[in-house]
């Protein structure tokens, strides 16, 4: 979701914000573009800021089934009966566009090989294969996790998708595999689906970014963006403009340990697009922003040890002393 912070890696002011209730809604391409117009942060830290709609120009890219392999493919449904079943696609990519493969609401049926043996041999397996197979899965579980591969040229990208009864399950029913902007003009994508069952999609697209436009963003971003930055492994300053009630966002990861000042005087901060740093400038004018990170606890368990190692040292002086009298 970060991608476009992946790109720049810049502080910046914003005079509007995302409200991050709705920004849970978007589709994970409309989250990074969002990102890129304003900061999403919690109505409620928002301030003064205003709300901002962000505007998407995400498309939609029709495409045709070429060929399927090891598999079928019909009504948004690839019932995979080989492993690293193939679903050739084709598609026609405007140029200076992004590729995206897209997929919304998995839900997974696996195939078990005890009941449908076949599914899980190799292709032209030989009759040793097959029972070598057959002796492996006499104890087959359901797989925990699925791997989904996109390719377009010599570019790929790759989604591994757990399912519910893994225990770091984490409620994932969708992906995104970016395929870059290097291809332009009829192409063939291919999805590779690693474990046989029923993959089934609430929808299954290719949709595209326009790169112009992307770069423009970053370009309107960088005119804004805090000036004099200063930094170690733990100090961060810069100075910034502010027209009032705007936020300073930091591309750095939120943490409890970073402590800020604005011109001097301390500040909270604010948790801005799921995980960096935002710091709200109410004052219009020329501000120094100043970070110091701190390790949280480290002041309380310093101050604990110093505590423990006096009692300690005090308790063998006192039966030291004891002993020495006795």
């Amino acid at each position: 979701l970060h991608t476009a912070y992946r790109r720049q890696r810049q502080m910046c002011i914003r005079d509007r914000y995302v409200d991050a209730a709705k920004f849970e809604q978007y589709s994970s391409l409309q989250k990074e573009q969002a990102m890129m117009q304003a900061p999403v942060v919690d109505k409620e830290s928002a301030g003064s800021l205003k709300e901002s709609t962000p505007v998407f120009q995400d498309g939609e890219l029709a495409y045709t089934v070429e060929s399927v392999t090891g598999g079928t493919f019909e009504n948004n449904k690839v019932k995979v009966t080989r492993r690293d079943a193939k679903v050739c696609l084709s598609v026609n990519v405007p140029a200076g566009k992004e590729v995206f493969v897209q997929g919304l609401d998995l839900t997974f049926k696996a195939y078990n090989p005890q009941d449908n043996r076949k599914y899980y041999y190799k292709k032209d397996a030989s009759v040793y294969e097959k029972r070598m197979e057959d002796y492996l899965y006499t104890t087959w579980r359901e797989p925990t996790s699925l791997v989904v591969t996109a390719n377009m040229g010599k570019r790929s990208d790759t989604a591994t998708l757990y399912l519910e009864h893994y225990k770091y399950f984490w409620n994932q029913d969708q992906f995104l595999l970016c395929l870059g902007n290097a291809y332009s003009g009829s192409q063939k994508i291919t999805l590779t689906f690693s474990e046989p069952g029923e993959y089934s999609f609430s929808s299954l697209k290719v949709l595209t970014e326009d790169m112009a436009q992307l770069k423009q963003q970053i370009q309107n971003q960088q005119k804004s963006a805090v000036k004099n930055v200063k930094f170690t492994s733990n100090y961060i300053e810069g100075t910034a403009e502010s027209a009032g009630d705007n936020m300073a966002v930091l591309s750095l990861p939120y943490s409890k340990g970073w402590q800020a000042e604005v011109d001097g005087k301390k500040v909270d901060l604010v948790k801005v697009n799921t995980m960096w740093t935002g710091i709200y400038l109410k004052e219009a004018g020329t501000h120094k922003i100043v970070l110091h990170y701190r390790t949280p606890g480290l002041k309380v368990g310093t101050l604990i040890s110093l505590i423990s190692f006096l009692f300690a040292a005090g308790f063998y002086y006192m039966i030291h002393r004891k002993r020495r009298h006795s």
